[in-house]
């Protein structure tokens, strides 16, 4: 027999304020590489599927998918967590098959810029299989199209590395030289590069036509270097400039038009679309001279020089607000948007790999496209199936200050009866007082697919549910020999890839594209999850949030010597930050 349903409701206010404190204190875990088990069709659509502006949330919702891709066809199954649900709003499943559209390729390409998700997923499936693949014209417009419809995405991710390296990748790169530090390497030719704006004089070239190749070497490296940092920023600078279109002429930018500001509109995104695509031939054609620019000793003792300052600097920051609003909130990023926890170090990564990384986020829709649009996928394209399910429904509500807290003292092991009132003052500045997050599509996906998998094992409190056409939809997918993989269009949070190792541990394993490690307001899925999973899950967070208020308690003594002294003259002795601190948040 299941557990009451009062059972998983405890435990499910329990998980929602542990992982809404935990993101509030920016808590987070080592990154974990992301796996590429997900079939290669199926990774780039869940990326064409992540699209959307911040004026269109159904949009820009987030989508988890998994499949099987065969001959005649793929049947892929995506499903969204709904972004803009409130409490008021029943916990419910809907599942549905999405048709390809039926109109013209001229009329899906001159649609609107934002739609709904189903709408989205409609033109872009017939988008990719109506399009003529001797028509370059045609390809093209695909290309804007998806750039159009993930705009807003595009440019977070592109100014994402002011957050990551608090410096811009494209300054750096537009105005680096090689140093004496740098090590030389053996010159070697390669295929001469495409609208990149390179100082071709400068260039030691053979061939011709298509045939010419230019010569990559010690003196040539910052050219290619300075190219590249070019690209990036007039990428950034045309999409700003595009954003700053009145909206009504950015509803339907590829709509043929005779009106000046219209076309206006049209070149902007049409030089977008073009810098996108330069970028991505970049990257593909020349691999080998984008790592060997990245792997310059200077430029790596750039962004790591500029890591360390900014380290200090971030923990002088926090502990100031913390000084000047001993009780307040801090400010939470917005989960949609949080494109640079992408970036998170990965284990034994260098600086230069982790920009590299970077650069392949931004072109990852044109690296979809390039593969979608492969003659090999032609008969795919036109057998393909979707399904999507749309969770509804979201918990607001958080546990209460002083429960939470007594549930803290009753559970935690280290502290002291001393440390009660430093403890109280620390949940009252960083629990919220509502919940702020939703039930994340990675979560809901791999609780239907043991929920389907293993149905005598498992429990539901959904509430409304579609079973028979969800379990129509999941067919296809269960039928599958190998173990079932869920795509993203990034890596996942900790508590998702932690739900997967421990459904693993119990013979249900699901395989995920690795995790970002930070910890996000989480609730869990309200189907297929044991409870006993769950509160596994509750003991682990009361266990990362121990390690997060015995850190905060370390460190008061710290930020009280630091009021003390700021509260001084000038003349006062210099402020000494925690070595050991700093070289934890290094690693």
């Amino acid at each position: 027999m299941p557990p009451d349903i009062s059972d998983f409701e405890q435990t499910d206010l329990r998980i929602r304020t542990l992982t809404a404190t935990l993101q509030s204190m920016h808590r987070s875990e080592p990154a974990v590489r992301t796996r590429r088990d997900l079939p290669p069709f199926l990774r780039h659509l869940a990326t064409l599927l992540t699209c959307g502006g911040n004026k269109a949330c159904m949009a820009a919702q987030v989508v988890a998918i998994t499949g099987i891709v065969e001959e005649r066809g793929v049947k892929a199954l995506v499903v969204t967590q709904n972004a803009a649900a409130t409490q008021s709003t029943p916990f419910s499943l809907k599942g549905h098959k999405v048709a390809k559209s039926n109109e013209t390729f001229d009329t899906i390409i001159s649609g609107d810029a934002n739609v709904p998700l189903n709408q989205h997923i409609v033109d872009l499936l017939g988008l990719l299989s109506s399009y003529d693949r001797t028509d370059a014209s045609q390809i093209m417009s695909v290309a804007r199209f998806v750039t159009m419809r993930s705009m807003h995405k595009l440019f977070a991710r592109l100014t994402s590395d002011k957050q990551t390296w608090k410096i811009r990748v494209a300054e750096i790169l537009k105005d680096w030289k090689p140093t004496e530090s740098d090590e030389s390497f053996e010159p070697f030719w390669v295929k001469k590069p495409i609208n990149m704006g390179m100082e071709e004089a400068m260039m030691e070239k053979r061939g011709e036509g298509d045939s010419e190749e230019w010569l990559f070497s010690t003196k040539s490296i910052g050219v290619w270097a300075n190219a590249l940092g070019t690209l990036l920023s007039l990428l950034e600078s045309h999409i700003k400039e595009y954003k700053g279109f009145p909206q009504d002429l950015r509803e339907q930018p590829m709509k043929p038009s005779i009106k000046q500001l219209k076309k206006d509109v049209q070149k902007m995104l049409y030089l977008i679309n073009s810098n996108a695509v330069s970028l991505h031939r970049f990257l593909t054609t020349h691999v080998k001279v984008v790592k060997k620019i990245l792997v310059q000793k200077s430029i790596e003792h750039t962004f790591m020089s500029q890591k360390r300052i900014h380290v200090i600097e971030d923990l002088e920051n926090k502990w100031k607000k913390e000084l000047d609003n001993p009780t307040g909130k801090l400010d939470v990023g917005d989960e949609m948007d949080d494109e640079h926890v992408e970036l998170r170090p990965e284990d034994r990564e260098t600086e230069g790999q982790r920009v590299y990384r970077y650069l392949q986020t931004i072109a990852a829709w044109h690296a979809g496209i390039a593969t979608l649009l492969q003659p090999k996928y032609e008969s795919i394209l036109a057998g393909v199936s979707v399904g999507l399910v749309e969770v509804a429904g979201r918990k607001t509500d958080l546990m209460n200050h002083d429960e939470f807290v007594t549930e803290y003292l009753a559970r935690t092991m280290t502290a002291t009866s001393d440390d009660e009132v430093e403890i109280r003052e620390i949940f009252a500045s960083f629990t919220p007082t509502w919940f702020t997050g939703t039930i994340h599509a990675e979560a809901t996906l791999m609780g239907l697919l043991t929920y389907f998998s293993h149905p005598e094992t498992t429990s539901s409190y959904i509430g409304d549910m579609d079973a028979d056409m969800l379990r129509t939809l999941f067919e296809p997918v269960l039928s599958m020999t190998t173990t079932p993989t869920i795509g993203v269009g990034k890596k996942c949070c900790w508590c998702c890839y932690k739900l997967a190792r421990l459904l693993k541990a119990r013979n249900q394993e699901i395989l995920l594209p690795g995790t970002h490690g930070v910890f996000y307001a989480w609730s869990p899925p309200r189907i297929g999850v044991d409870i006993q999973v769950l509160k596994m899950m509750e003991q682990e967070l009361w266990e990362k949030l121990e390690k997060a208020v015995t850190d905060r308690l370390a460190q008061i003594p710290m930020v009280k010597a630091h009021s003390r002294q700021s509260s001084g003259s000038s003349t006062d002795v210099e402020f000494q930050w925690p070595v050991h601190k700093i070289q934890n948040v290094r690693k």
